[in-house]
């Protein structure tokens, strides 16, 4: 596989159908407002590629047979933690090659339209808008990870908390991975304050300042993690995709 200049980043997006997983992050790196590298196995007609982001997350499309798929891995060996998308790879074969499969599920709107709930929780919904708040979030070693750093996220990047005035805690999060099609939902509550319905009208109140943008929101997570998904189904979200992520992480 061959480095591709960023310059040709565009040459891999019809590598990637619609109903590709976690399509903001791999538009987002395709149209450099994530970090990260492109590889291919053809620098002027690319039939298979490997997206590699600063964080742990790669995706690639294209790779099919067992030797394609050890190459893969091979580029990723100095890689200390590896979130793989590899849709033609099945979790028997994932286990022969040292990965393990883990169950995920994608939330997009389809049909259905946002839904629009009541912010009841008593907090103030805060942006997040500077480096200095920032710092303080639950996420903020993630998101300065995976944008690269504090400055492209607060300038791309969307953010907001419910913020606990009396305590001075941020009680949740909400965050938005852009790319300029689609938006990646993610959520994370302070321990303390979970159980009270928080990241549900959070991340509404996002997601319907990004619809209004003209963006599609995604929402994706782990199978086994039900609180999670259970706030994209409270949305309205009515398509859903099934996928894996494969992982392995350097002892």
């Amino acid at each position: 596989m061959k480095k591709l200049s960023s310059s040709n980043y565009e040459i891999v997006r019809q590598l990637f159908a619609e109903d590709y997983p976690n399509l903001p992050f791999v538009h987002g790196l395709i149209e450099g407002v994530l970090p990260g590298e492109i590889f291919v196995d053809n620098t002027s007609n690319p039939a298979s590629c490997i997206l590699v982001s600063a964080a742990s997350y790669v995706f690639t499309s294209g790779i099919s047979t067992s030797q394609e798929m050890r190459s893969c891995l091979d580029l990723l060996k100095d890689k200390a933690e590896i979130k793989l998308v590899l849709p033609e790879l099945g979790p028997h074969e994932a286990k022969t090659l040292g990965l393990v499969p883990t169950a995920r599920r994608q939330y997009s709107y389809s049909n259905a339209r946002p839904i629009e709930l009541k912010n009841t929780s008593g907090y103030e919904i805060r942006s997040i808008a500077s480096e200095s708040f920032f710092k303080e979030c639950i996420w903020f070693d993630l998101m300065d990870t995976i944008f690269g750093g504090a400055e492209n996220f607060l300038q791309r990047g969307f953010g907001c908390v419910f913020w606990d005035a009396d305590s001075g805690i941020i009680a949740s999060e909400a965050y938005g991975i852009p790319s300029k099609q689609y938006v990646e939902i993610g959520t994370v509550t302070h321990p303390a304050y979970r159980g009270k319905g928080l990241s549900t009208m959070l991340c509404n109140h996002l997601i319907r300042h990004i619809s209004e943008l003209g963006l599609r929101p995604i929402w994706s997570c782990d199978e086994s993690n039900a609180a999670s998904w259970s706030v994209a189904e409270r949305q309205g979200m009515d398509g859903k995709l099934n996928y894996n992520f494969y992982n392995r992480t350097m002892d």
